[in-house]
């Protein structure tokens, strides 16, 4: 049984953009994990339906910021910064 890995909390929590197979979703990032790999993974509150939401754990990859998608297209949430 391996440990959990340590998250490294978000300060201020970030909005992004969750790609997923029907396009694009919002999501608020508020962690960053490491799996054991070396891979980034994002801890994120998506919401699920109406005033509902869920936190979930998303590959970096998957993560886009929200504020700097208008400055850079290409910009990608994959490591922590």
């Amino acid at each position: 049984m391996k440990p959990k890995p340590p998250e490294r909390p978000v300060d201020p929590a970030r909005h992004v953009w969750v790609q997923t197979p029907s396009g694009r979703q919002a999501g608020l990032l508020v962690a960053w994990v490491t799996g054991v790999d070396g891979t980034w993974w994002g801890r994120v509150a998506v919401s699920d339906a109406p005033g509902e939401a869920s936190l979930q754990l998303l590959a970096g990859w998957l993560l886009i910021p929200v504020q700097q998608e208008v400055e850079d297209p290409q910009v990608r949430a994959d490591q922590p910064g």
